[in-house]
């Protein structure tokens, strides 16, 4: 069996047509650091007001209840908190005014209107003292 060979130049005209046609416009390659600080610095007061809202949460809320729940989104001025289970829901619903009130002077800048409590799965967590 023979096989029939196609010329070198055939090669050569197809790399040619290939590379003739426009590339592409390539953006300049920008340093991960440069990219992660112009975005830290564009959420700079999102983050801050989950830092403030995290802190008197913390702060706000009885330890023996703080592995049990956690703050899981801010609209409106509506804090949402994951409850683990009925009882601690129903004890921290018990305590909202007090917590809401408590918070709302340890972060008046936060806009805190209400607390939601809605039941969601916990993982432990530790509580750093």
């Amino acid at each position: 069996m023979s096989r029939k060979t196609e010329p070198a130049y055939f090669d050569e005209k197809r790399l040619r047509a290939i590379s003739c046609c426009p590339k592409a416009k390539e953006e300049p390659s920008v340093p991960i650091g440069i990219v992660i600080e112009q975005f830290l610095s564009q959420k700079k007061n999102l983050f801050s007001r989950a830092g403030q809202i995290s802190q008197a949460w913390d702060a706000s809320v009885p330890y023996d209840l703080q592995t049990h729940c956690r703050p899981a989104g801010l609209q409106g001025g509506v804090l949402t908190v994951e409850v683990s289970s009925g009882p601690y829901l129903h004890q921290l619903q018990m305590l909202s005014g007090q917590i809401l009130e408590d918070m709302k002077t340890r972060c008046p800048r936060c806009g805190l209107k209400a607390i939601r409590f809605l039941p969601g799965i916990i993982e432990s967590r530790e509580v750093m003292l």
